[in-house]
């Protein structure tokens, strides 16, 4: 038997017309299935193949969460005790039926992801939220008086959220309160 060359591919959308395939293709968003088949020189037709695809281009979303000695003030501004930990929360949502879930979500200290130098190597051994070790694997205090986090997360196929920061203010000092009767403050109150 003689083999006389394929003389084109033919491929199909979520069951739309075939049409010759000549190069890459992209698919919506979605499950979709694609159905497909090779012509060869002489006529002979393969049989029909199908494929069904999962496509995700929608990136995660992160929130900061507010957690025990904390006081989030919209989500730009988070005021918490030295004690209290810094939580994120992070979600893959669906999109025609299909999220690839959340492979990893990430934080810098007072800089952000353009503030870190290209070639920076990872090391797990350096303290998180530095531009060496920016993982989230924990929840985190945050020290001083105040500093800005910028954090994001990036999904199972490679989709990767914009980058969100908020400031944080750390209060240590407890309220004080006064009380007064007729203009005369109470003292041991």
């Amino acid at each position: 038997s003689q083999a006389t060359g394929a003389a084109a591919a033919y491929n199909a959308n979520d069951f739309s017309k075939f049409i010759v395939y000549y190069s890459t293709f992209n698919l919506l968003e979605g499950i979709r299935v694609v159905s497909y088949f090779a012509l060869d020189n002489a006529g002979n037709k393969e049989l029909l193949k199908q494929a069904t695809v999962y496509v995700d281009y929608t990136q995660p979303v992160t929130t900061v969460v507010q957690n025990s000695g904390q006081f989030l003030y919209g989500m730009e501004i988070l005021y918490t005790t030295p004690s209290s930990q810094i939580l994120f929360g992070s979600e893959d949502q669906e999109y025609g039926g299909v999220a690839s879930g959340v492979r990893n979500l990430r934080y810098l200290l007072d800089s952000s992801r353009t503030g870190c130098p290209p070639d920076t190597q990872y090391n797990s051994q350096r303290p998180g939220g530095t531009c060496e070790n920016p993982v989230y694997n924990n929840p985190f205090v945050i020290s001083g008086s105040s500093r800005t986090v910028y954090y994001w997360a990036e999904d199972n196929v490679g989709n990767i959220e914009n980058e969100n920061s908020i400031s944080v203010y750390v209060d240590s000092v407890a309220p004080e309160t006064s009380g007064y009767i007729a203009g005369a403050k109470i003292e041991n109150l």
